[in-house]
């Protein structure tokens, strides 16, 4: 079990229409770890298509949703096309699994022919089930007298966001540690909506953002926002209140963003959501 930090912070924010709030919290939990028997396979199979120059292959059915919009397809072919020490090995071995929070930590031994050995080190999570690849770095080659180098955005040779949003939550009900207890979609036009983002390899310092906008009208609300004030994982849930005459009826969405990525949901105001 992984304790992390806590802290709450509220902020306050007053709009002609509604009043809005922000609290920033994060908790100590036990960890349900899935099942790790396919952890391997997952990998193993990554590494093959990859090897196969089946490299769409390679991102569409391993790597997870939160990896694929922080790292586009074209990003991640420049990434592996420029390595080929990822693609042109002999055999692999990879090492066990370690638990880091939510997250497993593997590494992948790629040897060569010529006795040299590649490490590319694979972060996954859980996702709907089945094990995803969240992250991917090569790392620092102790065979040579050169290492690589993490400093270049250009040549960075690790797909990483800043920034992880792995799960967006709507409700009308929190707990009294913040957390959305009722999670679903449609809500009445007088509820107080509530909004939890869960951040993975959260960085002090950066700004969150929530927005709500009207699919129908292009109404949008006033942009919220705070501050992650240290590092780590952690949950940010904002709140709004209803205008005065009620929310409009139809599809909303929100969207959290940072200034590199964001993460968006779809819910509905209905006359009824009993």
């Amino acid at each position: 079990m992984k304790k992390r930090w806590i802290l709450i912070l509220s902020i306050t924010v007053v709009i002609a229409l509604m009043g809005s709030n922000a609290f920033f919290f994060s908790k100590t939990k036990q960890i349900h770890v899935k099942p790790l028997s396919n952890v391997t396979n997952i990998l193993t199979d990554h590494l093959r298509d990859i090897q196969e120059n089946k490299l769409i292959d390679s991102y569409e059915n391993y790597t997870s949703a939160p990896f694929q919009q922080t790292t586009p397809l074209e990003k991640y072919l420049r990434f592996i096309l420029s390595h080929p020490k990822i693609f042109r090995f002999d055999s692999v071995t990879l090492s066990e699994p370690k638990q880091k929070a939510e997250r497993q930590i593997i590494t992948a031994a790629l040897e060569h022919e010529n006795s040299h050995t590649q490490l590319l080190e694979y972060s996954l999570i859980d996702e709907d089930g089945e094990w995803r690849i969240i992250s991917m770095h090569i790392l620092p080659d102790h065979s040579s007298d050169t290492e690589i180098s993490y400093n270049d955005a250009e040549t960075n040779p690790q797909i990483k966001p800043e920034i992880i949003f792995n799960q967006l939550i709507i409700g009308s009900e929190i707990d009294g540690k913040g957390e959305v207890i009722d999670p679903k979609q449609n809500f009445n036009p007088d509820a107080k909506l509530f909004f939890s983002i869960q951040v993975l390899e959260g960085i002090a310092g950066t700004d969150i953002n929530l927005q709500l906008s009207h699919h129908k009208t292009g109404f949008t609300t006033p942009r919220i926002s705070t501050v992650l004030p240290k590092n780590g994982d952690a949950t940010i849930t904002f709140a709004f209140s209803p205008p005065v005459n009620g929310w409009p009826y139809g599809k909303f969405i929100a969207k959290v963003s940072t200034n590199s990525t964001f993460i968006e949901k779809e819910f509905w105001i209905v006359q009824n959501s009993d």
